[in-house]
C-alpha cells in the first residue's frame, strides 16, 4: 500500500507550473489534437490538474484524485490508496508527464525554424527527394544571415547547413572538385573553436568559485593558433577570447577594459542567455578586484547591471535571478544608492520566480534599511526571511546577522549585544570550516575567514573588557591588517567600524 498522500511534489505537477497561461491552452489543445490524441485518461487528469494552476497551492490528495479520475471511492481508505489504485494513478500521471514532454520539444521546436528545415532537408536526402534540397539550403542559408543572435546554436545550424550541402553534393554529383567539404571544415571549426572557448571559460570560472580541477585539452595550442589568427566574422570567438585571457590573469585590467568595449560593439549580437554569461565573467573580476581592496570595482559593477537591465539579461527563463537581484541591491547600497534600490525593488520583485518573490524581497529591504541606519526595521525583515536553505544565501545572511547586531550594539545600551554579536562570529566560523564549505574556493573561503578573524579583533576593541587594554595603536594595526588582507569579505564596512573606534579614542 502506498502512503504518499499528495501529488504536489510529483514531476507531473512541477512540470505544470513552468508553463504560462498561454502554454496552458496550446498543452489543452495539444493533448486533443486528432494526430496526438493521447489516452482519455491522461486529457481527464489535465482538466481536474489545471484547476490549480498556476500556484497548485492546495494540497492535491490522491485519494480525492484518484476518485474524481475514475469515479470511485477508492478502497484503501484513509491511510492511503491500494497498491492497484495507486498503479492506476500513476499511469493516468505517466501519461501526462510524457504528453507534456512532448509538447516541451515540440514548442522548442517551432522556435527553431533553422533546424526545423535543416532536419527537413536531411528527411529530404534520405527519402531520395534530391530536386527539393537546393531550394531549401538556399532559404537555409538566407535566414542565417538575417538570424538575430549569433550564439553557439547559429554557428551550430551554420555547421549543420553546409554538412547538409555536402551530403546532397556527395549523392547527386559526387565527381565534382567542389562537393563543399572546404565550407563544412571552416563553419565546423568556427562552431567547434567559439564552444572550446566558452567551456574553458567557463571551467577556470568554476575553479575560481568551487574547489574543483580540470584538464584543458590543447588550450595553449588554441591560445597560440588565436595569437596568430582573427575572427572578425565571429564575435562569440573574439568575446570568448578576450575573457579566456581575462581568466588567465593575461594583462587582466587591459583585458577587463578590451572585454567592457566588445560588450558594448557586440550589443544586440548575443541572445540575453549569452549576455548573461558574458557579463558574469565580467562580474566576477569586479569581485575578485573589490575583494583585493579595490573598492573603485564596484561603480564598474554597477556600470554593468545598469547597462544590462532593460535587457533582461539578469533572467532565468521568465524570472529575474535572485541571486543576481540580491548582488544588485548590496553593490548599490555600497554605493549610496538607496533611493535607486528602493525603486529598483519595486520595479522588480514581481519578476522573481515565485518561491523567492517573498523571501527575496525581504532581505533587499533589510539591505535598504540597514544602509538607511534603521537597524530594528532590517531586523524585522530578517526574521521574517528566515534562515535560508542555500548555503551562499546563508553566507549573506550569517554576514548581515553580525553586522546588524554590531550596528544595533552602537545605537543601544543593552548588552546582550556582546553575546550575540560572539555567538554569531562563532557560528560563523564553523560555518566556513573546511568541514562544512568543502565546495568553496580556498579564495573565497579564505575571504569569509578574513572577515570572522578581523571582525573579531573589531569585537574586542568595541568591547574592550575582553582585553586588559585597547587603544589607538591597536585599532591602526587592525585598519592595516584590514586593508593590507588579501581576500576579504565586507573591506568597507570593516574599515569604515574601524575608523569610528578611531574616532571616538580622538575625542577622549
Amino acid at each position: 500500500m502506498n502512503t504518499t498522500k499528495t501529488v504536489n511534489d510529483s514531476k507531473l505537477v512541477l512540470m505544470l507550473k513552468t508553463l504560462s497561461k498561454r502554454e496552458i491552452s496550446r498543452f489543452e489543445a495539444y493533448l486533443n489534437a486528432s494526430f496526438f490524441k493521447h489516452q482519455e485518461i491522461a486529457i481527464r487528469l489535465f482538466e481536474l490538474l489545471k484547476n490549480e494552476y498556476p500556484q497548485f497551492s492546495n494540497v492535491i490528495d490522491k485519494r480525492v484524485l484518484y476518485s474524481q479520475l475514475f469515479s470511485e471511492v477508492p478502497v484503501g481508505g484513509k491511510s492511503g490508496l491500494t497498491s492497484e489504485e495507486d498503479k492506476s494513478l500513476r499511469y493516468g500521471m505517466n501519461h501526462l508527464t510524457s504528453a507534456l514532454q512532448e509538447f516541451f520539444i515540440h514548442e522548442d521546436l517551432q522556435q527553431k525554424s533553422i533546424r526545423k528545415r535543416n532536419m527537413l532537408a536531411r528527411i529530404y536526402l534520405n527519402r531520395g527527394l534530391y530536386k527539393f534540397v537546393p531550394g531549401l539550403l538556399k532559404k537555409l542559408k538566407q535566414s542565417e544571415e538575417r538570424q538575430e543572435f549569433k550564439d553557439p546554436d547559429h554557428y551550430y545550424e551554420c555547421y549543420r547547413t553546409e554538412e547538409t550541402g555536402f551530403f546532397y553534393n556527395l549523392l547527386t554529383n559526387n565527381r565534382s572538385k567542389r562537393v563543399g567539404i572546404q565550407e563544412v571544415l571552416e563553419h565546423f571549426h568556427e562552431y567547434y573553436l567559439a564552444n572550446q572557448l566558452r567551456y574553458f571559460c567557463a571551467a577556470i570560472n568554476r575553479e575560481n568559485i568551487l574547489r574543483v580541477s580540470y584538464d584543458y585539452p590543447m588550450m595553449d595550442e588554441l591560445l597560440l593558433h588565436l595569437g596568430q589568427k582573427e575572427y572578425p566574422d565571429v564575435p562569440l570567438i573574439d568575446v570568448y577570447h578576450n575573457i579566456l585571457l581575462l581568466l588567465k590573469n593575461t594583462d587582466s585590467d587591459i583585458q577587463y577594459q578590451k572585454l567592457k568595449s566588445l560588450l558594448i560593439k557586440y550589443q544586440g549580437v548575443f541572445s540575453p542567455e549569452e549576455n548573461q554569461q558574458m557579463n558574469a565573467f565580467a562580474l566576477n573580476f569586479c569581485n575578485a578586484r573589490i575583494k583585493s581592496g579595490e573598492s573603485q570595482y564596484r561603480n564598474e559593477k554597477h556600470d554593468i547591471y545598469l547597462s544590462t537591465l532593460s535587457g533582461k539579461v539578469w533572467f532565468i527563463g521568465k524570472f529575474f535571478h535572485p541571486h543576481h537581484f540580491v548582488l544588485i541591491i548590496k553593490n548599490a547600497l555600497v554605493l549610496g544608492e538607496a533611493e535607486w534600490v528602493a525603486e529598483f525593488i519595486d520595479a522588480h520583485a514581481e519578476h522573481l520566480p515565485p518561491a523567492y518573490r517573498t523571501s527575496i524581497p525581504f532581505l533587499g529591504r533589510a539591505y535598504l534599511a540597514f544602509y538607511s541606519n534603521n537597524y530594528d526595521l532590517a531586523h524585522e525583515y530578517l526574521l521574517k526571511i528566515g534562515s535560508p536553505e542555500d548555503f551562499f544565501y546563508e553566507l549573506y545572511y550569517r554576514i548581515f546577522l553580525i553586522q546588524l547586531y554590531y550596528e544595533q550594539s552602537l545605537a543601544e545600551t543593552s548588552e546582550h549585544f556582546e553575546s550575540l554579536i560572539f555567538n554569531a562570529l562563532e557560528a560563523f566560523r564553523f560555518y566556513i570550516s573546511p568541514t562544512r564549505s568543502g565546495a568553496m574556493s580556498e579564495n573565497n573561503r579564505l575571504a569569509y575567514a578574513n572577515f570572522v578573524r578581523l571582525a573579531k579583533r573589531l569585537y574586542r576593541l568595541r568591547f574592550p573588557q575582553w582585553i586588559d587594554k585597547f587603544s589607538e595603536q591597536q585599532t591602526e594595526r587592525l585598519k592595516a591588517d584590514i586593508e593590507k588582507a588579501e581576500y576579504l569579505e565586507e573591506r568597507e564596512w570593516l574599515l569604515e567600524k574601524a575608523n569610528e573606534i578611531v574616532a571616538s579614542l580622538q575625542q577622549l
